[in-house]
C-alpha cells in the first residue's frame, strides 16, 4: 500500500511573518508621511508655545513697568525702628547717604538684601532688617550696639560696648559723644577696631559706667581714670571728684546717692568723696546751698554713718 504523499511546502514561522510586515510598514513612502505628519504636529505645538510664551511675557512687561513707573508705588514714607534719638549713632540723614533711599523713587527699585547688607557691615550695628509696607513705605529696623564709654588708643577714639568689644564710629553725635565717659588708663592700653579690649581696669571701669548708668539719672560720668589694681578716680558732669574700687560697685553708687542726697538738705554740695570704705566714708562739702533743691529718691533709706560724715563736714 502506497504512503500518502507529504507536502513539501513549509508554513511560515513567526518571525518571518513579522519580518514581511516590518518590510511593508516601513516602506519609504510611509516613512515619509509618517515623519511629515510628525513634524506637523510638533510645528503646531511649538507654534502655539511660542504663543503662549509671546502673550506672557507681554502681560509681565506691561505690569513690570506699571509697577515700575506707577506713582501708586513711589516711596513716600520712611520708618526708622526704634526711632532716632539723640544717642543713636544712625539718623535719617546718615541713612539716606548710607542706603541711597530717596522719596519718590520706586519701592521695588531697591533690593532689600543689599540695602541690609549694607548696614550691617557697619561697626556701629548689630543687625539690620529693611521691609516694605505697600503701597509706598519702607520701614529700616536697628539694633544699634550701645557704648558704654570710650578710650582712646593711638591719637584714635574707640567706642566700648558691655563685653569690652571695641569699634569706631563716623556718625556719633556731640551728644552720643558726651554721654559715655573716656576711660583712661594707667598705662598704654592696646586698642583694635572691633577686637575686644584684654584689660582688667578696663574692663572694671566699664562694670562701674554700667552700674553708675543704672542707679544715676541726673549726674553723667565724663571719665574713669584707672589710678592703680584696686582704685580709680571717676569724674561727674557736676564735677564730683569720685574714688571708687574695682569692685561693690553697686554699694559704692548707692553711698554716692545717700551722701549728695542729704548733702542737699543740709546745704552742701559734695567735691570728693572716696567711696572704697564701707563706713567713715572721706568726703569733701562745699557749704554753699544749691540753687535747685532735688526731690528725694523713694529708693534710698538714711544711713546712721553717712549722717555723721555730712554733720562732720
Amino acid at each position: 500500500m502506497a504512503k500518502p504523499r507529504q507536502k513539501t511546502t513549509k508554513r511560515k514561522t513567526r518571525r518571518e511573518k513579522d519580518h514581511m510586515l516590518s518590510v511593508h510598514v516601513m516602506s519609504p513612502r510611509i516613512v515619509v508621511h509618517a515623519v511629515w505628519q510628525r513634524l506637523k504636529d510638533v510645528s503646531i505645538y511649538t507654534l502655539v508655545t511660542i504663543v503662549i510664551a509671546l502673550v506672557l511675557w507681554g502681560l509681565i512687561s506691561g505690569a513690570r513697568h506699571l509697577v515700575l513707573n506707577g506713582e501708586r508705588f513711589q516711596l513716600t514714607s520712611i520708618t526708622m525702628v526704634p526711632e532716632p534719638s539723640e544717642r543713636s549713632f544712625l539718623n535719617y540723614s546718615s541713612l539716606g547717604a548710607l542706603t541711597g533711599l530717596s522719596y519718590g523713587a520706586n519701592v521695588f527699585s531697591y533690593d532689600l538684601g543689599e540695602l541690609e547688607e549694607v548696614l550691617e557691615t557697619l561697626p556701629e550695628v548689630s543687625s539690620a532688617k529693611v521691609a516694605r509696607r505697600y503701597p509706598g513705605s519702607i520701614i529700616v529696623t536697628i539694633e544699634e550696639k550701645e557704648p558704654v564709654a570710650k578710650i582712646e588708643s593711638g591719637n584714635k577714639v574707640y567706642y566700648l560696648d558691655q563685653s569690652a568689644q571695641s569699634f569706631r564710629s563716623e556718625y556719633a553725635s556731640a551728644t552720643l559723644a558726651e554721654s559715655v565717659p573716656y576711660i583712661i588708663a594707667r598705662e598704654q592700653v592696646t586698642v583694635a577696631h572691633q577686637a575686644r579690649v584684654q584689660d582688667v581696669g578696663v574692663e572694671r571701669a566699664l562694670h562701674l559706667a554700667q552700674t553708675w548708668s543704672k542707679f544715676v539719672k541726673k549726674e553723667q560720668l565724663r571719665s574713669i581714670t584707672i589710678v592703680d589694681s584696686f582704685s580709680m578716680v571717676a569724674m561727674t558732669s557736676d564735677g564730683t571728684e569720685l574714688t571708687f574700687g574695682y569692685y561693690e560697685h553697686d554699694r559704692q553708687v548707692k553711698d554716692y546717692l545717700s551722701i549728695t542726697y542729704y548733702g542737699r538738705k543740709q546745704g552742701k554740695t559734695l567735691l570728693s568723696a572716696n567711696l572704697i570704705p564701707e563706713k567713715n566714708i572721706p568726703t569733701k562739702f562745699d557749704s554753699a546751698p544749691e540753687k535747685s533743691s532735688q526731690a528725694k529718691p523713694a529708693q534710698l533709706q538714711p544711713r546712721k554713718d553717712i549722717l555723721m560724715i555730712l554733720q562732720k563736714g
